[in-house]
């Protein structure tokens, strides 16, 4: 066989035929044909070993396809080759970011900007690295640096505009932002950002501009969508210009958990702009969550009514997607509006003839007045499908998972016992959507809530959520923290139940439920890095129990996130309390309906009128968790500052949804780590009582 000549030889291949190979790999490349790139720079690589451009482009694709070590030899390599390549070391940084070798990033970034301070990504990729340490004095430093080199660089304006933030340097944060959309009209993470702060600021109007700019720049970006959503939560919108409209419609389809702030402003929209049974805006609210407004609460019982009267004088009825999603939302706020006795009478109507012709629109019209699971006849219906399945399979599943919870606790507490019962028969919260957060570690995610913590966690941790109800915030941190294992134990089978059940649609595999009293719990051996309980200790007939049972099960170095109510803040509902007392209500459906139309019947001026801001007041589980509760106990935060030295724990600081109430609190206390002083904090909720309204939620480490 006559031997093949190649047709190049590596030894006597002039360096210019090279040239047309790289371009071609790297045209590849940047049009995300990775194999044929990876092929390409490899191609160059065997004709010229230490090619440095085939090196550090292979070296980036091998960084993009999740290889950081193979692009590590090859900058070694590099390196060695040509110690003064900037490119080199800047990709050495991001590779060290990779690797979480964040001290070494640092080193890399500097150098390579000491070679070439030209180079704006080493400048970009080093602010960026020292802000993520918690370096944020020197991170704005590099920036100012940067810019005073290429002041025409979006990405810089921008970047520095995040770290003044984070210092709660708004005002030049938002300048900055300014001069990043100036300099790049299109940048819709400019826009973002320059939202988010000017919201944070109080500029609800601009924000709002510029939010809505940004979505429309990239509308297929969730974060700036989630961002305007978060924006209109914030807001009264009136008016019923189409944009408005259709940009309120993505926002509420988002997948999202926001407190319901803007059901709230879509309650708010809606009332302006009439109500329409064809509407998908209503349609998809009323699908969602409870509404949250007296005025359209009283508008869809008149309107339930009307319909419940027509489908028996056998009258036409249109718009079935109407009916069922009006039956979903009373599904969703269990049943919670009122009833009259003419309505009783014609629903044992109805209930006879569903079952006995069960035609879909008196399937639907029944399950605004009583879940479908309960009927005799449940197992013949149908139709409609999606009331069939939340109604009736939803629940027959739950009652199967109950049977799969283990015990790990005994629960032989009385007050335990009381409080079990309520969420047996209420569990709560009932949630259909969550969002998915962005995963990350514990040490990562401490420091982006406080950015001085420096803290170290195994890779894989263990989680405690202690009190986990129907599992919306467990099911969320299991999300957060991928590479964790999350055991909920909580006192309530149904409860427990439901979010096994969300937990399996939503297809999260690293989280696990148990029955158990966090009382019970010395004889348990397990131990974790990350304990939260939101929202139960202040339930406990000894709320100091609760606590000590959790600190002997957190690790050395483990930190722990709370929530107690804040006796300031409930004044309000220990009013709501004297009410009930007086009226003698009981925790009952009917007790909790009399409860809610004496409230709507008060006066405008009225204290207790500020409940039907809450949106707990809208179902009938949080209406009895808000002002109904078998136990609760109310904190001040000298009392949390003793406990916490009781039990010798650390205070980390106070989590909030937004920056404001920090910003605010570091005006009145300017002084350095003002903000981990709980008696500064005391002082600062006198004089602003509304500031803990929901619950004081604050994090703890206990000491190595």
């Amino acid at each position: 066989m006559k031997k093949r000549t190649p047709l190049v030889r590596s030894s006597r291949t002039p360096k210019a035929t090279v040239r047309p190979l790289l371009e071609s790999a790297v045209r590849q490349h940047q049009q995300g044909d990775l194999d044929q790139a990876r092929a390409g720079y490899r191609n160059i690589l065997k004709l010229f070993p230490d090619h440095p451009d085939a090196l550090h482009f292979l070296a980036r694709l091998y960084c993009q396809t999740g290889k950081p070590d193979a692009a590590l030899k090859l900058i070694r390599r590099g390196i060695k080759r040509y110690p003064d390549n900037p490119h080199f070391y800047c990709v050495l940084g991001n590779i060290q970011r990779m690797k979480s070798n964040l001290p070494s990033a640092i080193e890399a970034y500097k150098k390579a900007t000491q070679l070439d301070e030209q180079q704006m990504e080493s400048w970009v990729q080093l602010g960026m690295t020292l802000r993520d340490t918690g370096q944020i004095d020197q991170a704005i430093t590099v920036y100012r640096q940067a810019i005073a080199i290429k002041p025409d660089i979006a990405e810089l304006h921008n970047n520095l505009g995040n770290a003044l933030k984070m210092q709660g340097l708004l005002d030049e944060a938002i300048e900055a932002y300014h001069q990043a959309v100036t300099i790049n009209p299109g940048f819709a993470g400019g826009f973002h950002n320059l939202g988010s702060a000017l919201l944070e600021a109080g500029n609800k109007d601009e924000a709002l501009a510029a939010l809505r700019h940004a979505h429309h720049l990239a509308p297929n970006n969730t974060l700036y969508l989630e961002a305007l959503a978060s924006c209109f939560s914030q807001l009264e919108v009136t008016g019923n210009d189409p944009s408005l409209r259709d940009d309120l419609l993505r926002c509420l389809c988002l997948n999202r958990t926001d407190g319901r702030g803007l059901t709230k402003t879509l309650c708010h929209f809606l009332r302006h702009s009439g109500l329409h049974q064809e509407d998908p805006l209503l349609l998809e609210l009323l699908q969602r969550q409870p509404v949250c407004d007296p005025y359209l609460e009283d508008e869809l019982m008149a309107e339930r009514k009307n319909l419940l009267r027509a489908i028996l004088d056998s009258t036409e009825i249109l718009h079935q997607d109407f009916l069922n999603a009006l039956a979903t939302q009373c599904f969703l706020n269990e049943y919670i509006y009122e009833e009259t006795a003419e309505e009783s009478q014609w629903i044992e109507q109805l209930i006879i003839k569903v079952c006995e012709k069960p035609d879909p629109r008196a399937v639907a019209i029944l399950a605004c007045y009583r879940p479908l699971h309960t009927l005799a006849c449940a197992d013949r219906l149908k139709e409609p499908a999606p009331l069939i399945q939340q109604q009736i399979e939803e629940p027959q599943r739950e009652e199967k998972l109950k049977r799969q919870i283990k015990s790990l606790a005994a629960i032989n507490n009385e007050t335990s016992a009381a409080v079990q019962a309520q969420y047996e028969e209420h569990p709560y919260p009932r949630w259909r959507f969550t969002d998915r957060p962005t995963p990350t570690t514990l040490g990562n995610y401490l420091c982006s809530l406080f950015p001085h913590e420096q803290a170290e966690f195994p890779k894989k941790i263990q989680i405690l959520a202690a009190g986990g109800g129907t599992g919306l915030q467990p099911i969320r941190t299991a999300l957060r923290f991928p590479d964790s294992w999350v055991q909920v134990i909580d006192l309530s089978l149904n409860s427990l139940a439901y979010g096994m059940r969300k937990a399996q649609e939503l297809k999260v595999p690293n989280i696990r439920f148990a029955q158990a009293d966090l009382l019970n719990l010395h004889d348990w051996g397990k131990q974790f890095h990350f304990i939260e309980s939101y929202g139960v200790l202040h339930h406990l007939a000894v709320p100091f129990e609760g606590w000590q049972a959790l600190t002997q099960r957190l690790v050395p170095g483990g930190v722990m996130r709370l929530g107690l109510y804040s006796e300031l803040a409930r004044k309000p509902i220990q009013a709501a309390w004297r009410l009930i007392e007086e009226h003698k209500l009981k925790p009952t459906t009917e007790g909790i309906r009399k409860f809610r139309r004496i409230i709507k019947s008060l006066d405008e001026s009225h204290p207790l009128r500020t409940l039907l801001d809450s949106p707990d007041f809208y179902s009938l589980s949080e209406c009895r968790d808000l002002v109904f509760h078998v136990c609760e106990h109310a904190y001040t935060l000298p009392e949390i500052a003793h406990t916490i030295e009781k039990l010798g724990l650390e205070f980390i600081g106070f989590e909030f949804p937004e920056l404001k109430t920090l910003r605010k609190f570091k005006i009145r206390f300017p002084e350095k780590n003002s903000e981990n002083d709980l008696d500064r904090w005391h002082c600062f909720e006198q004089d602003n009582p509304e500031t803990f309204a929901s619950q004081y939620v604050f994090w703890v480490r206990k000491p190595s």
